[in-house]
């Protein structure tokens, strides 16, 4: 799924500063040694001297924290621009990423505080071509089909599921001239402007994961955070096109997933940002 590896390295800097955030903490004595009065029975230090061991530590724990950065940063490949071309060209740029300082950015503000960040797919790309598509040539027809080829290819139900669940297949706001523009707008009134652009920041709620014991999502717990992933990325626009010109006329999957439609009230929808009424009326066997 979309991000996946971006997201997990997020979380794992984000786990690090945590780390280096209680280490040496506790009961001891953070008094210095020589220090008249010793510490209290909460083990601090009741005189000017708890200042200086304070300040100590918290310099100790900086020195920690710009090693291992620099350290990250002496670890990271430059990226391959002859095997991945598409992606070193606007507006990716994935060859001018530093991911150290995007993932600490990501962890401090959000994914799109700044507006959808095509970026993240330099992290996603097995979706590479997904994301040239959908941001460059705008071909959202070759996109989808090709997405929905791989997922066919993998046994890969997540995304058809989450068409249904999230009400894609009924969304006739979106067409294949929408753009990132109209997008971030109906993202606005679908989410609200501040919960899509800060996903992946520390603050965020919405994280987006994959269930480890089945192949598609069964909620909108689960699905939800990945639509507001493509809002951050700028690809909200080709994920609704794709589910509707492919997962939504693949009768297996109707059969297997059409009942969502219903179950989460998709049929009676009446929000701006669907269109619904007047463009789909529910089957009569539905």
């Amino acid at each position: 799924m979309f991000a996946a590896m971006m997201l997990a390295r997020i979380v794992l800097v984000g786990a690090t500063s945590l780390v280096w955030a209680v280490q040496d903490s506790g009961p001891g004595n953070l008094c210095p040694s020589g220090s008249a009065s010793g510490p209290t029975e909460d083990g601090l230090c009741n005189d000017e001297a708890a200042a200086s061991a304070v300040l100590l530590l918290q310099t100790k724990k900086q020195l920690q924290m710009d090693q291992l950065q620099t350290q990250m940063k002496d670890q990271e490949p430059n990226f391959d621009c002859a095997m991945f071309s598409k992606m070193c060209e606007a507006p990716f740029k994935c060859d001018e990423v530093n991911v150290t300082e995007q993932q600490n950015t990501f962890l401090r503000e959000g994914i799109a505080v700044h507006g959808p960040n095509a970026q993240v797919f330099c992290n996603s790309l097995e979706r590479s071509e997904y994301a040239y598509q959908c941001l460059v040539t705008k071909d959202l027809a070759k996109a989808g089909q090709g997405r929905f080829d791989a997922d066919a290819a993998m046994d890969d139900e997540l995304t058809a599921s989450m068409c249904f669940i999230e009400g894609h297949c009924l969304n006739f706001a979106v067409d294949g001239s929408t753009t990132v523009e109209e997008a971030s707008q109906m993202c606005d009134e679908r989410f609200g402007h501040e919960r899509w652009s800060k996903i992946g920041s520390r603050s965020s709620s919405d994280v987006p994961a994959i269930p480890t014991d089945r192949k598609n999502f069964i909620s909108r717990e689960e699905t939800t955070p990945w639509v507001i992933a493509a809002c951050a990325s700028g690809s909200y626009q080709c994920d609704v096109t794709m589910c509707r010109r492919t997962y939504c006329k693949h009768h297996p999957l109707v059969e297997k997933y059409g009942h969502f439609l219903e179950d989460f009230g998709w049929y009676e929808s009446t929000e701006p940002w669907m269109k619904t009424p007047g463009a789909y009326r529910k089957p009569a066997s539905a």
